[in-house]
């Protein structure tokens, strides 16, 4: 009896130490535009601005979305790391990913390429170019309504599993959740303008990313 009283009181005590829940990565839903408390390391990298564009070249419509982030207090080894790497994998701490609908233009959770990404230091700033230049749309944007998620990468780590199960050091990540034009009440309102209105800046850099998109598919 004495020795299945010790065998029960071993096992509550290994379940005791394993019955703390895992790490989860904090969700964050972003309801206005600003948006102050998007964190980059203890460091704030708050999102300045949100903008869609449209255009219409030979009757096809081309959708466009511009976002901004103020790097005034990010350090250069983390703004290197910020414009270098294009994904996750490849190094970078900031992942975007977007999906775009247009009822009229009948099209449903489209991705949303990243044409170019850039640094513009005179406004520290780090500016995110997207055009969905394969959407040859038959009518406007102007019901287009976003979803969009942004991951960014901390140094902070914890002990979990890998895709195959194992026990690894991974770093811990804010996910950041955006609803854009949407039926939800919170969802982050923003005006479709046409592309006329796009600064010289950022149209030299969709320009420029556009070039080195065609270069790469073999195009020019």
């Amino acid at each position: 009896m004495k020795k299945i009283i010790v065998v029960l009181l071993f096992a509550t005590l290994l379940c005791g130490c394993s019955s703390e829940p895992p790490y989860t990565d904090p969700e964050y839903d972003v309801t206005q535009i600003p948006y102050d408390a998007l964190v980059y390391n203890d460091t704030k990298m708050p999102i300045k601005s949100i903008e869609i564009y449209q255009s219409q070249v030979n009757y096809e419509w081309w959708p466009y979305m511009i976002i901004r982030f103020d790097i005034t207090d990010i350090s250069d080894e983390q703004i290197h790391w910020l414009t270098t790497a294009e994904s996750l994998t490849e190094g970078a701490d900031l992942d975007i990913k977007l999906r775009y609908t247009s009822v009229q233009n009948e099209q449903a959770s489209e991705a949303w390429p990243l044409v170019k990404k850039y640094y513009n230091r005179s406004e520290q700033e780090l500016v995110y170019l997207y055009c969905d230049y394969n959407a040859k749309s038959r009518k406007d944007y102007s019901d287009i309504s976003v979803k969009m998620n942004i991951d960014v990468r901390q140094e902070e780590t914890y002990i979990g599993l890998n895709h195959s199960g194992s026990k690894k050091e991974l770093h811990k990540f804010n996910k950041y959740k955006i609803g854009i034009n949407g039926s939800l009440d919170d969802a982050v309102r923003v005006e479709v303008r046409p592309e006329a209105e796009m600064s010289d800046l950022d149209r030299q850099y969709f320009e420029k990313g556009f070039g080195e998109i065609a270069g790469y598919l073999g195009l020019t």
